[in-house]
């Protein structure tokens, strides 16, 4: 099961601001749905992680509560998602998405919390939190797609980017095979709508 690191979110509200924008139509072409693997081998994880103030290469630094640089002592996190942003091509944003989705699950947001169980169920929560914070199908099919993401397998590029900077954890069993092949973005919104329908009957 793909969890974040132990204590991360607990610290993670404290650490960094919350950034909720607008829905606003997308107007570029969807990508080619490639498969999980092809969508991380074009990441560049390997590359440098420098601090946001000194430049300083943050890679190998302990994932932990309250990081800092230790070369000018600025927080490190928000250097880290930058970097993140740079190694993929995906925005901060988009990380910052999945890893509020995580939350609302455990807070008790996620109408179905057992849903949350492996690639499948990530992708439905992480549907079903758009749909929560968009408010209409057609808004958070729109808040996804501006962040590029319409499909499982772009879901499951980000986790395991995640997952490869140390922010995610995932099971031995675990693989990015996983999120292959699975409903578009836009069947797990509808789902996530009648889950939630039922939800309040």
């Amino acid at each position: 099961m793909i969890r974040c690191v132990s204590g991360f979110l607990r610290n993670l509200l404290r650490i960094t601001t919350r950034r909720r924008k607008k829905c606003r139509p997308v107007s570029r072409p969807p990508e080619p749905r490639l498969p999980t693997r092809e969508l991380i081998a074009k990441f560049k994880l390997d590359a440098p992680i420098p601090c946001n103030a000194c430049r300083y290469d943050l890679r190998g630094l302990p994932i932990v509560r309250d990081a800092n640089c230790p070369e000018c002592g600025k927080p490190a996190f928000p250097s880290w998602m930058e970097g993140l942003s740079s190694a993929t091509g995906y925005t901060v944003d988009a990380f910052y998405f999945l890893i509020d989705a995580m939350r609302w699950r455990r807070s008790g947001g996620c109408p179905r919390p057992e849903a949350g169980r492996g690639a499948s169920g990530f992708c439905r929560i992480v549907c079903a939190y758009a749909l929560d914070q968009a408010g209409d199908p057609d808004a958070a099919c729109d808040l996804l797609a501006e962040w590029r993401i319409r499909h499982s397998e772009q879901i499951g590029a980000l986790v395991y980017a995640l997952i490869a900077r140390g922010l995610f954890k995932a099971d031995p069993d675990d693989s990015p095979d996983d999120f292959d092949g699975l409903p578009g973005a836009s069947k797990m919104i509808e789902q996530a709508e009648r889950a939630c329908a039922e939800h309040k009957n």
